[in-house]
């Protein structure tokens, strides 16, 4: 008998923003990837983490995110900043 996994994979939802910017989180095969992307659709997309496995894990990721990006006043993943 043949086994075949499932791929647990949901759409993309729109999790913070900031400035001019969304955060992306994303299941695919079970895990989350968090993204930073332009609102406009057009510019650069940065991954922020890859492989989040827990709700409270995606939420602490996102504030500090949100927090570093208005102390800076840029994209933190930019790292242009320090």
């Amino acid at each position: 008998m043949a086994t075949t996994t499932a791929k647990r994979t949901g759409d993309p939802t729109k999790v913070g923003t900031y400035a001019d910017r969304d955060l992306i989180a994303h299941r695919v095969n079970g895990t989350v990837e968090l993204r930073d992307e332009p609102a406009s659709g057009k510019g650069r997309r940065y991954i922020i983490e890859a492989q989040l496995t827990s709700l409270a894990e995606l939420k602490a990721i996102v504030a500090d995110y949100t927090a570093t990006a208005d102390r800076i006043e840029g994209i933190p993943m930019k790292r242009t900043w320090f």
